[in-house]
């Protein structure tokens, strides 16, 4: 029977999740994205789309980690993270201030799939009411996303 992956392995890969999330606090898209494979792809449920690398870093330079939206960088605390094989599970709260001065407060559960240090993939569910009555419909959605 086949070896499955090690401890410290999987350890590897909450520390590229943990990495990817010191980026995002830090506001640093270009370390963001280096920890993404060049055929990194991501599911939002906000939108029911998946998006490119490209697409979801021209979105963050427009909006999000690029403080389009946002007074600052969103914040980002991490309260549960575990692993098994080249999966890891995060359950997290955003924290932001619109420029409109609403707070963005969003709760997420995210499945990362790590390869080779970078994460190749990411299911990212969040609370799409939320996303709607802060970002959505509010007067910063200056980067086009549907209402």
């Amino acid at each position: 029977m086949p070896a499955g992956p090690s401890s410290s392995s999987m350890e590897s890969n909450k520390d590229v999740v943990r990495r990817y999330y010191d980026c995002i606090n830090r506001g640093d898209l270009h370390a963001v994205e280096d920890l993404l494979t060049d055929d990194h792809r991501r599911f939002l449920l906000s939108t029911r789309e998946w998006w490119t690398k490209e697409k979801f870093m021209e979105v963050e330079r427009v909006s999000g980690l690029g403080a389009g939206l946002f007074r600052e960088p969103l914040r980002v605390e991490v309260e549960v993270i575990t692993a098994e094989e080249d999966r890891v599970a995060v359950v997290a709260r955003g924290f932001a201030v619109t420029r409109d001065g609403l707070t963005y407060n969003q709760m997420y559960h995210n499945l990362y799939k790590i390869r080779n240090g970078q994460i190749a993939e990411v299911l990212e569910f969040n609370d799409t009411k939320h996303v709607f009555d802060v970002i959505r419909r509010g007067p910063s959605n200056t980067v086009g996303l549907p209402e």
